[in-house]
């Protein structure tokens, strides 16, 4: 449809170029409108930003989705860290929700390198909200060390290092449940 004379208005306002709707086209965003013009320039993303999600897996993939995902300071490399780790596409809101806990890609890439490629996003939020790093995730793998995901955030909330489990794996002790070696380590055993 024709812009409406408020939407024309609201686009020459913003300095709209017939350039940029040829990117925004592009970018595979289906049955845009002037309404859709207006959204994108009222939350400041610019062509090159709409036009960086085109081929990113998502899930919906709108003009009002892309202002959720630039309002939470999502770029379509964060995007990409989820699909290109094995990742399916992950709803705006599920992404929405990890910025919002501080997830970094990186904790992305470790986890998906890692025995917790299957956790839900729910736990990655968990492991950032609590300190888990990458580097963490990836020195628990190295060790052969896997508890469950709720037992990492445990063992990260307590300050025990890998190097501790290491140690009492290396010394017989690789069968213990966490609650025992969260004691151990409390008590500087």
């Amino acid at each position: 449809r024709p812009a409406s004379e408020l939407e024309a208005l609201q686009l020459a306002l913003h300095h709209f170029k017939v350039a940029a709707l040829d990117d925004v086209t592009a970018s595979g965003l289906q049955g845009l409108t002037p309404a859709d013009l207006v959204t994108m320039v009222d939350h400041g993303m610019t062509s090159e930003f709409v036009r960086g999600f085109r081929g990113v897996a998502l899930v919906p993939k709108t003009m009002a989705s892309l202002a959720t995902l630039r309002d939470h300071g999502i770029t379509a490399d964060y995007v990409q860290a989820f699909g290109s780790t094995g990742y399916p596409p992950v709803s705006v809101d599920e992404l929405s929700s990890l910025r919002d806990h501080g997830v970094k890609a990186s904790l992305v890439r470790a986890i998906a390198h890692s025995s917790y490629r299957g956790v839900r996003p729910a736990e990655i939020a968990a492991f950032a909200d609590h300190g888990v790093s990458g580097e963490y995730i990836t020195d628990l793998d190295r060790i052969g060390y896997h508890p469950v995901a709720a037992d990492v955030v445990r063992l990260r909330d307590r300050g025990v290092p890998v190097s501790f489990i290491q140690r009492l794996r290396e010394h017989g002790y690789g069968s213990m449940s966490v609650s025992d070696i969260i004691k151990l380590f409390e008590h500087g055993i």
